[in-house]
């Protein structure tokens, strides 16, 4: 995942992609974003779309919190800890 994806969770911003890694898949699971097939002329019409519907915009804004809590540095210690924790009591 590119680091300007989770930047623009943190951030409250919507993602305008084309379909590449794992991002599309992210968008769609938690409706943060559009994304379209490789292409400039398929970037430039979903950019016009979503510029001119403000409250889908607002809407994918919204649902940002839920992918920022997934990769916080917090969120992932506090599991790693919580992961860790259950192995130290089983006996090997």
């Amino acid at each position: 995942m590119p680091v300007v994806f989770w930047e623009a969770m943190q951030a409250g911003t919507p993602v305008i992609s084309t379909n590449v890694g794992d991002i599309g898949f992210y968008c769609q699971k938690f409706n943060v974003g559009r994304i379209c097939e490789p292409g400039e002329k398929e970037l430039a019409d979903l950019l016009v779309f979503i510029n001119n519907l403000r409250p889908l915009r607002d809407s994918l804004a919204i649902n940002t919190s839920k992918v920022t809590e997934l990769g916080s540095i917090a969120g992932s210690a506090e599991k790693i800890y919580r992961l860790a924790e259950g192995f130290s009591g089983q006996k090997s």
